[in-house]
């Protein structure tokens, strides 16, 4: 039995790879799956925004050419993939029938919460009150206060009006509750 170098059976092997990675065409996903999918992660991001479960990043882009772009260069698993990770992380954060469910930067129609419910007044418990029923629960267990957040984000009473400028202050958590 004739034994072959070690150092030509990998450049064997390393030149067969190269020949079946070259030979198989990308199994890209195709435009009209990329159309579907894209709008599919429009309508995710638009319940972010409704809920306010403040999730951001790649995954959450709001413009459906972004996500088009990316799937035309991704494999349909990879963009399936990504349409479960959100699937997902929106019903934890509609609380999956939970008692409890902590909201870490909570968001209100696209933009932090306010510190207060209406215009200086009625605020810190009664914003976070107001919310946590907004989100299905009936109580409020913490919350904690983002002072001065408007320096950087504009912020949205529970009531609706916005808030722009550094004097704007918002939550960095509320924890709400079903259960006493």
């Amino acid at each position: 039995m004739t034994r072959i170098p070690r150092r030509a059976l990998i450049t064997a092997c390393a030149i067969a790879a190269a020949a079946v990675l070259t030979a198989t065409p990308a199994l890209t996903a195709p435009p009209l799956f990329c159309e579907a999918y894209a709008l599919k992660a429009v309508q995710q991001q638009k319940t972010n925004l409704a809920k306010g479960c403040g999730f951001v990043g790649q995954r959450w882009m709001k413009k459906f050419g972004l996500h088009y772009a990316w799937c035309l260069g991704a494999t349909p698993g990879a963009a399936n993939g990504e349409t479960w990770a959100r699937a997902g992380l929106l019903q934890q954060c509609a609380g999956g029938g939970g008692a409890k469910k902590k909201f870490v930067a909570p968001m209100y129609k696209g933009l932090r919460l306010d510190w207060c419910r209406k215009w200086a007044t009625e605020c810190g418990g009664p914003a976070a009150k107001a919310f946590c029923v907004k989100m299905g629960y009936p109580l409020v267990k913490g919350f904690g206060m983002a002072e001065d957040i408007g320096t950087y984000t504009d912020t949205r009473l529970i009531t609706g009006p916005v808030c722009s400028g550094p004097q704007c202050d918002g939550f960095t958590y509320i924890t709400c509750s079903k259960t006493p």
